[in-house]
C-alpha cells in the first residue's frame, strides 16, 4: 500500500498588521485578540479531526509563532506527543521543545514575502510615500519588482528549501504554519 506524507498548511492568524491592513512583509506584528480567538477555534477543530502533527514548523515571525504556540497548548490534551524532529534538508532552523512537549522548528524559509520599500505601510500611505510604483502595480498585468524586495525566484528558492521529497519520510503528518493568502 502506498503512503503520503500529510502537509497541512495553516495561515497565521489576524495581527495587529493585518487589522490595520498593513503590508506586513518580514515586520513583526503580534496577534489581535481577535486572532488569538482564531487560533484557539482552529485548534478545537483540529482536536475534533484527531490531528496529530508528527513535525511542527513555523515562521519565526511573531504573528506566526503565537499562533502556532496557541495551537500547541490546545491540541495538547488528551493526544500522544512526539518528542522530537528530524532536520529537514539540512534547514537551519533548530528544533524547540515547547512546554507542552511538541517539537517545534521555526523556520525562516516560512517568512512571509519580504516587500521592500513597502513593509509595514498601508497602501495609502504607500501611495502617498512612492505614487510612481504604486501607479505601475495598479495598471500593469506584469511582475513588477519592488525596490528592496526579495525577488519572486528568491523568495520560491526559499520556501523550497525546507521541503522534504515523499521519498524521505512518506507517511508523517506536518504541520506548516506560516503566511499564506
Amino acid at each position: 500500500m502506498q503512503q503520503f506524507m500529510k502537509i497541512l498548511f495553516i495561515r497565521h492568524a489576524e495581527s495587529t498588521g493585518n487589522r490595520e491592513k498593513r503590508m506586513q512583509g518580514h515586520g513583526d506584528f503580534a496577534l489581535t485578540a481577535m486572532g488569538r480567538q482564531q487560533a484557539k477555534k482552529l485548534a478545537d477543530r483540529l482536536l475534533t479531526e484527531a490531528w496529530i502533527p508528527s513535525h511542527i514548523y513555523s515562521s519565526p515571525l511573531q504573528r506566526a509563532a503565537q499562533t502556532t504556540q496557541i495551537l500547541v497548548e490546545h491540541c495538547r490534551a488528551g493526544v500522544p506527543v512526539p518528542t522530537s524532529i528530524a532536520p529537514v534538508n539540512d534547514s537551519p532552523g533548530t528544533p524547540e521543545l515547547s512546554s507542552e512537549g511538541f517539537a517545534v522548528e521555526y523556520a525562516d524559509e516560512l517568512k512571509e514575502f519580504q516587500n521592500g520599500i513597502f513593509q509595514g505601510l498601508t497602501w495609502v500611505e504607500a501611495m502617498a510615500r512612492y505614487p510612481q510604483q504604486c501607479h505601475e502595480l495598479e495598471t500593469s498585468l506584469d511582475w513588477i519588482q519592488i525596490p528592496e524586495a526579495e525577488s519572486l525566484w528568491d523568495a520560491r528558492t526559499r520556501a523550497f528549501r525546507l521541503y522534504p521529497t515523499p521519498a524521505q519520510s512518506p507517511s508523517e503528518w506536518r504541520s506548516n504554519l506560516g503566511h499564506y493568502p
